[in-house]
């Protein structure tokens, strides 16, 4: 499914430069100069997400813009049913007020806030992560790799499992968050996720976090990072599963700290979290020592080629592997996959656009010295 943006500001020069932004990421794009222009746009198409600067004017032929104008369009797009689930990145040049400006926007609907000009990859950043909340990390519906929606009313949440991927988040079999997320989402789960000598989830105050994740972040950005979180995952859980979560079933709060419920299973990398932690046997766990029983004979040729590159220190990519067998992007994915799995190889998110590397030294799998 190609994801389709609607654009809206007043600016020729934004819309030009918002546009290569979302050209740059494979998706179609239209825009609006007014709020009449977007109104129109909205009600004859379909559009993945919005792309919102809040002053705008009224009209076509110009007039007066103000920032009312867009946040009438937003509340609009929210109360539409077709578009109330839609996501709307807010734009604005209003550096200065930017955060509280931004929380208001929150408070409105707003999926995310963006300030202009949109250096270090804001942007793109914020429509992966708006784009990857409401559908896959490819586009897709989220939905199409789930069990179809149950019909009826909404089932009570009574607890699930939550998967930590290398690179994703599922909970009760649906992707909630992706490593590479805008925000500190990411890292607090990891770090919520964390129990201690009585088996229990350890419980962390705003600033206990916010210290974990250094950097300045504050209690603040704790605070709406949570609560972003807690957001999405109500409404993944009512869209895909037909379940109804309430905002503290996963992440509770208050007294003791923040901390995951007790009736959420946490498993890494898919798996029974003992299996990826490693012991004495092997630097990668039982995952990677069966591999290294089955020796060659368990890997094709691409991922033996695979495996020479990386103790090469070549920084392999999937399109490397594409290129060199002449393969479908598909093929050297599930190639890559079947080695994360076996604890092989892992991904390096930074710097862009990532890149493969050995967990361990390999040569006991190739049987070479």
């Amino acid at each position: 499914m190609t994801c389709r943006a609607l654009i809206v500001d007043d600016d020729d020069t934004i819309r030009e430069s918002v546009g290569d932004i979302v050209t740059s990421l494979g998706h179609e794009f239209e825009c609006a100069g007014s709020q009449s222009a977007a109104r129109r746009l909205l009600q004859d198409r379909e559009f993945t997400y919005v792309l919102l600067d809040l002053e705008i004017p009224v009209r076509d032929d110009g007039g007066f813009a103000r920032p009312e104008n867009g946040e009438n369009l937003l509340a609009e797009i929210r109360s539409r049913p077709a578009t109330a689930e839609t996501p709307v990145i807010v734009m604005t040049a209003h550096g200065t007020d930017g955060p509280d400006l931004g929380v208001k926007q929150m408070k409105r609907g707003a999926t995310d806030f963006v300030n202009k000009p949109f250096d270090g990859g804001k942007l793109d950043a914020a429509i992966r992560e708006a784009v990857s909340s409401r559908h896959g990390p490819n586009g897709g519906l989220t939905q199409a790799i789930v069990e179809p929606k149950p019909g009826g009313p909404p089932r009570p949440f009574s607890g699930g499992l939550l998967l930590l991927h290398e690179t994703r988040a599922e909970l009760c079999g649906v992707l909630i968050l992706e490593r590479g997320a805008r925000g500190h989402a990411w890292r607090i789960l990891e770090i919520l996720a964390e129990k201690n000598e009585a088996g229990k989830y350890r419980s962390l105050s705003g600033q206990q976090l916010a210290t974990k994740l250094g950097r300045r972040v504050g209690q603040n950005a704790v605070s709406q990072c949570i609560r972003a979180l807690r957001k999405r995952i109500v409404r993944t859980l009512l869209d895909h599963l037909n379940i109804e979560c309430g905002d503290h079933d996963v992440i509770q709060s208050g007294g003791r700290g923040y901390r995951l419920n007790q009736w959420i299973e946490v498993r890494h990398n898919g798996t029974d979290p003992r299996l990826t932690e490693p012991d004495a046997a092997s630097p990668c766990g039982e995952a990677t020592d069966r591999a290294i029983e089955g020796g060659s004979d368990q890997l094709n040729e691409r991922q033996l080629w695979i495996l020479d590159e990386l103790r090469a220190g070549v920084k392999l990519r999937r399109s490397d592997i594409e290129t060199r067998f002449k393969c479908s992007a598909k093929t050297a994915k599930r190639d890559l996959i079947d080695m994360r799995e076996q604890g092989l190889i892992a991904f390096e998110m930074k710097p862009a656009p990532g890149y493969y590397r050995l967990v361990v030294d390999m040569a006991k799998v190739l049987g070479r010295p």
